[in-house]
């Protein structure tokens, strides 16, 4: 502020003086005083409008393209391991599913009132049943006749799920959520050669969160080979 005050005294030495004699000269001190002062609030004021501008100036354009192109960058990155991450939540909502289904048809062929049921026994052990059609073989859960839809065993599994997974070309893809799966899913069921035990899976899934979904058609045994989201 010094410098400035320095800068601007030629003018307040140009100021005009009272038309006076020098002896008197010193009796107009105030006025010269008041004149400095006037001087000096001018430049204050002149220096703080343009500290103020100088802070209250927006980006420059090379600043914006900086931060445009480290935010490319970042999405660039970011981008496919969040894609990655959200398919993964996916699959793991996908086998939970897997596992409710495997869990309610275990629950429901133990209940009293399913085995004594001649109907429910015929869909679960029938020529063409859940546990029995073609041992090692898939049975697609949306296959069975209209029929069994009804029967104990149906109507317990689908109470407990809350939806229905037998009635014949139902839509299972509804209900998931994987890559593949929520467009073509199929809920499968293939029972081990002896029959005494099952693994539920998703046709058109892929477990791994990568790749193309493979429609499984192969054995119990064998579908820890594949990549098919699955629950034994």
């Amino acid at each position: 502020m010094l410098i400035h005050l320095l800068f601007y005294f030629p003018q307040i030495a140009a100021l005009p003086r009272p038309n006076i004699p020098r002896l008197k000269y010193i009796l107009f001190l105030p006025e010269i005083y008041n004149r400095f002062i006037v001087v000096f609030q001018a430049t204050k004021y002149r220096f703080k409008g343009e500290l103020e501008m100088k802070q209250s100036k927006g980006f420059s354009l090379v600043e914006l393209i900086i931060v445009i192109a480290i935010m490319a960058i970042l999405v660039g990155v970011m981008a496919p391991l969040l894609i990655k991450y959200i398919e993964k939540t996916n699959v793991s909502a996908d086998t939970q599913l897997c596992d409710s289904v495997h869990t309610a048809i275990i629950t429901a062929m133990a209940d009293p009132e399913v085995i004594a049921d001649d109907v429910s026994q015929e869909m679960l052990y029938g020529d063409y049943g859940l546990i029995s059609y073609a041992p090692g073989s898939r049975f697609d859960t949306n296959g069975p006749g209209s029929q069994w839809v009804t029967c104990p065993f149906a109507v317990q599994v689908t109470e407990t799920l809350g939806f229905d997974i037998f009635t014949q070309g139902c839509d299972h893809s509804q209900h998931l959520k994987s890559k593949g799966a929520k467009d073509n899913g199929i809920l499968c069921i293939v029972p081990n050669a002896q029959g005494t035990e099952f693994a539920i899976y998703i046709a058109n899934s892929n477990r791994n969160a990568n790749g193309a979904p493979e429609n499984y058609t192969g054995s119990y045994d064998d579908i820890d080979d594949s990549n098919v989201i699955f629950v034994k």
